[in-house]
């Protein structure tokens, strides 16, 4: 009985740790590439669940992170100012905002062509749990960004 309850319990965090993440961030990618969807956001999976599983699947956005990073995937949806961005790139490729960074703040970063992505709050948290510190916007990385623009871009906001 125990040996089949252990082997019930490593095929569910099997499951959880690399088949189900690796399947969502296809679908993901799916999405994208159809432009199926303007918000993928809201295909990801929930912040929290609950039930009988619970301590796997809260790992599940985690995992799914992971993937997307490993793969490099184009899912990150580049910032806008007033809607739904159409377009996606790898985070690499971008900029981490937080979601409690000003909206002035990045659009005038996006102005002069910062490339931003601006993740819910559960999603941010977690992209902090990867070594990402040169993708997030903070002041330090502003000021990079903004020392190799165009002075072209800041002459047209003057």
């Amino acid at each position: 009985m125990f040996c089949l309850l252990s082997t019930r319990v490593q095929w569910n965090e099997m499951l959880f740790q690399t088949f189900i993440p690796r399947t969502w961030g296809c679908l993901l990618k799916e999405l994208v590439s159809r432009k199926l969807v303007s918000d993928i956001f809201s295909f990801w999976p929930p912040e929290t669940s609950s039930g009988g599983l619970e301590s796997l699947s809260s790992s599940l956005s985690g995992q799914l992170v992971k993937a997307l990073l490993e793969e490099k995937a184009d899912v990150w949806p580049v910032y806008v100012l007033q809607n739904q961005s159409t377009e996606f790139r790898s985070l690499e490729s971008l900029i981490v905002a937080s979601p409690n960074e000003r909206e002035d703040i990045l659009g005038a970063l996006a102005r002069v062509g910062v490339s931003l992505t601006r993740p819910p709050k559960y999603i941010f948290d977690l992209l902090s749990e990867f070594s990402l510190k040169k993708r997030f916007l903070i002041p330090k990385v502003a000021h990079g960004l903004l020392l190799v623009r165009p002075l072209v871009y800041i002459q047209g906001l003057c």
